[in-house]
């Protein structure tokens, strides 16, 4: 049975999926000889969001959930589906919740690294912003520049976007009227404010996408990988922190590493 020539002949695979759940229901021997196969077509994929590796997974998903493999097989499909599920889908997701301490330029690397990961080289394709960068940092990032008026280091960076932005188109329409009219037009303008740079780190994430040509699925995963292990706090969880009162604006995140907890700052 060649799982792989099913699959990629059919455009509706569900009844393909189905037939061979059935065939390794009966077949009890067949088992190991299917799990082997959907190890290997879902491991080092060129085109992971292919129709093709999207139905291997499905099946190899249903398959876990039907039946086991024998012991041997059982210790391999562990280690395939640690190694490339829930590791690597576990230390994004923490990164796209803004879990990850790192700079600006580094986060952006490795949105290219997911892109390159999910679509291969650069192409014109519909992707969101979310989905491989923590938006909500960009914008609390923000939110505190704001409140504090300016900062040093990354903040000049933001100051002068922020003269630039103001020079612009919004400055033109501020308006005096009400505080409550006030309060709108800057509420407003910082809205169209967090747009532009949510725009403009989209665009630095495109260029640094284009520069992975080349890099296949596993490549790209050891890449993005490599870069989170640097952190010395990697394989601990984070959790926000409500901060009533601080001195400073800055974030507070709470790490949890084994039976260690840590109160970590992040400017």
């Amino acid at each position: 049975m060649s799982v792989s020539t099913e699959m990629e002949a059919v455009s509706d695979p569900v009844p393909i999926i189905q037939g061979i759940l059935q065939t390794c229901q009966d077949l009890r021997p067949l088992r190991d000889e299917v799990y082997c196969q959907l190890i290997k077509q879902t491991n080092h994929v060129p085109h992971p969001n292919s129709p093709a590796n999207r139905a291997h997974w499905h099946l190899l998903t249903c398959m876990s959930c039907t039946f086991l493999p024998s012991r041997g097989i059982l210790r391999y499909l562990r280690f395939h589906l640690k190694s490339m599920c829930f590791g690597f889908c576990q230390a994004h997701e923490s990164l796209t919740r803004g879990h990850f301490p790192a700079r600006e330029e580094t986060l952006q690397h490795l949105a290219g690294l997911r892109l390159q990961f999910l679509f291969g080289d650069k192409a014109r394709i519909t992707w969101s912003l979310e989905n491989v960068y923590p938006v909500g940092r960009l914008r609390s990032r923000i939110l505190q520049f704001t409140k504090a008026g300016g900062a040093s280091g990354s903040g000049q960076t933001l100051e002068r976007r922020r003269t630039s932005f103001l020079d612009g188109t919004l400055r033109r329409g501020l308006k005096t009227g009400s505080m409550k009219k006030q309060r709108m037009e800057e509420e407003q303008m910082l809205e169209m404010w967090i747009k532009e740079e949510m725009s403009s780190t989209r665009a630095s994430i495109v260029e640094k996408w284009s520069h992975l040509k080349g890099l296949d699925q596993h490549q790209a995963m050891l890449k993005y990988m490599s870069i989170i292990k640097e952190w010395p706090g990697y394989g601990s969880t984070l959790f926000d922190v409500e901060v009533i009162f601080m001195y400073h604006d800055s974030r507070l995140l709470l790490r949890k590493s084994g039976s260690c907890l840590t109160l970590k700052t992040e400017p």
